[in-house]
């Protein structure tokens, strides 16, 4: 197990762009056991009969206001902002590396 835990911490130190001395890895070691042997204790934990949640509160009302929509007949103003505009639409450039 401590050869595999090594792999990891060496693919973590190719990956980050780190580079761990003896010292370092043997604490990272030492410190990932302890937070693997955390996780065993989860195990432990009984959740039979346990009733699963997305979300642990009643919400009744939101603070955001309702989106309402409004017709604008007007595009004359909006269109008046662009000079390339063509039947009543924007035209837009395209890059150079697209196609």
């Amino acid at each position: 197990m401590e050869r595999e835990i090594l792999k990891k911490i060496e693919i973590l130190e190719k990956n980050a762009r780190l580079k761990l001395n003896k010292k370092e890895k043997e604490i990272f070691l030492i410190d990932y056991k302890s937070f693997l042997n955390s996780l065993n204790e989860f195990e432990k934990i009984k959740l039979d009969n346990i009733e699963e949640i997305d979300f642990p509160f009643k919400i009744t009302s939101s603070y955001l206001r309702e989106d309402k929509i409004y017709k604008n007949e007007d595009t004359s103003s909006l269109l008046n902002n662009s000079k390339n505009i063509k039947n009543n639409y924007f035209i837009l450039k395209r890059k150079k590396d697209e196609k």
